[in-house]
């Protein structure tokens, strides 16, 4: 009778193991799916919240894109660094349609934040490239530390990536539309002045005049980490005229930042000043060894 009775309740832990097995298996995912979908639909009737959406999976679909096209030129060409440049300027040039959606439907607080987390991923996705415009043409016109082939190359790509990223946003956009619903306007003109027109280029010229003079006494590796937060408040902005910095750069002098074109100028430099060097030495002196200097 005892063995029965320890065979009965074996039998019915062993129904009970196997019933909550079943429930781990099967009824807990199908609840988890419920409660995600809930989620996902209690959040998508907040249309207020649409643009904020459809911000995160258009930096989401950029970065992967211009990642992606980095990783294939890594394999397939060997890090060619005008590849990596390409992808790194066209990111930036991207997200910039990205903050204006942010700036026009949550105002200059959220346009300030997507900034920075934008240069801190290109930082992270893109270290050493999509460097400033400004500063490169800084390195090329007035301190000649860059190739003129390279100086060239840099000024097709930036521009053609100008040029191209307003079709990139746009399918972009246009994909997490059909993908999600999620609907958001965007200007095709991102130039819109809020003050008189004879006012704009002289607030400029002082704008880019005090970003050269700021960010040449933030120029040093400890200070580094503050670069991201002062051009996220001239950009704000939208200085973007380049007049007031060249005048910063012939004022202050020669900067401490440098870009990865200036570094690979300057290298080469070096070399060949030390190879000119060695070939203006004189030959080393032949000393004759005589008969009874020689050794055994």
């Amino acid at each position: 009778m005892h063995s029965s009775s320890s065979a009965c309740s074996s039998s019915l832990r062993s129904t009970d193991t196997l019933r909550n097995a079943r429930f781990f298996l099967v009824e807990a995912p199908k609840s988890t799916l419920t409660m995600t979908s809930s989620l996902i639909q209690n959040l998508l009737e907040h249309k207020e919240l649409h643009p904020l959406y459809a911000s995160i999976l258009f930096t989401i679909g950029i970065f992967g894109l211009t990642y992606g096209f980095k990783k294939i030129n890594d394999l397939v060409f060997k890090h060619h660094v005008w590849c990596r440049e390409f992808a790194g300027i066209l990111n930036l040039c991207c997200c910039i349609f990205q903050e204006e959606i942010l700036q026009e439907n949550y105002g200059f607080s959220a346009m300030f934040i997507a900034i920075v987390i934008h240069w801190k991923l290109r930082e992270y996705f893109h270290p050493s490239h999509a460097e400033n415009s400004s500063l490169l043409l800084e390195e090329g016109l007035i301190r000649r530390r860059l190739f003129i082939l390279d100086a060239l190359y840099l000024i097709v790509i930036h521009v053609f990536c100008a040029y191209l990223a307003q079709g990139a946003a746009f399918d972009v956009l246009k994909s997490t539309y059909n993908r999600t619903g999620l609907e958001v306007s965007i200007r095709r003109c991102l130039c819109r002045e809020l003050i008189p027109l004879e006012y704009v280029g002289v607030i400029q010229f002082a704008a880019t005049f005090l970003l050269r003079f700021v960010l040449h006494h933030l120029a040093t590796p400890e200070r580094k980490k503050y670069h991201v937060l002062v051009y996220a408040s001239f950009l704000v902005g939208s200085f973007c005229t380049i007049f007031g910095w060249m005048l910063a750069a012939c004022l202050f002098g020669d900067t401490p930042r440098r870009t990865c074109h200036r570094e690979r100028f300057e290298e080469y430099t070096e070399r060949m000043e030390e190879a000119t060097r060695l070939a203006a030495l004189p030959p080393p002196r032949i000393v004759p060894v005589r008969k009874g200097n020689r050794r055994n």
